[in-house]
């Protein structure tokens, strides 16, 4: 067989096989989805005919692992196209350190802080076209300093500074 007929057969084959292929990519990723295989209580993933938390890789619109029924380490989640939605750590089952939340056009959209969960530290919010539209702070939950407010051209449209989660004057 003449290699120029070999590529042309291996081109169909692959056409052919495509289709199957994503279909079984998709059906193995919703298998082993939390909603359909565990529920929830009190933070804990388990099996629904089980009484000990879940723990196990988790594959589909979330991608992460289950450690003692907890969220632990990195994790994603994806829009229903499977664009990339949020990443960030979980520790014990808490948000921890930074965490980045995107558009469906893959654009970042917020850039936050966790500690143990709470929002903590520096928070970066993004206009459509990528330019910083507001900025704020937090301490353990509370808005804390300033927080700024720009323009789509990169300039400051408002100051405001916060303590205890109030509005300081």
């Amino acid at each position: 067989m003449s290699d120029k007929l070999k590529h042309k057969t291996l081109r169909l084959l692959l056409k052919l096989l495509w289709p199957i292929a994503i279909f079984l990519n998709t059906v193995s990723a919703f298998a082993t989805e939390t909603t359909n295989d565990q529920i929830e209580k009190n933070n804990l993933y388990y099996d629904k005919s089980d009484v000990v938390p879940f723990s196990e890789e988790i594959i589909g619109f979330e991608h992460g692992t289950l450690l003692g029924g907890s969220r632990e380490g990195l994790w994603r989640f994806y829009f229903q196209d499977y664009s990339l939605k949020e990443v960030g750590t979980f520790k014990y089952g808490k948000k921890e350190g930074e965490w980045l939340e995107f558009r469906k056009n893959g654009q970042l959209m917020i850039r936050k802080n966790f500690i143990n969960g709470m929002r903590d530290g520096f928070w970066e919010y993004f206009y459509d076209n990528g330019q910083l539209w507001y900025t704020e702070t937090y301490q353990l939950n509370k808005k804390e300093g300033v927080s700024k407010w720009y323009k789509i051209d990169g300039t400051i449209r408002q100051v405001e500074k916060f303590e205890n989660n109030m509005r300081a004057e």
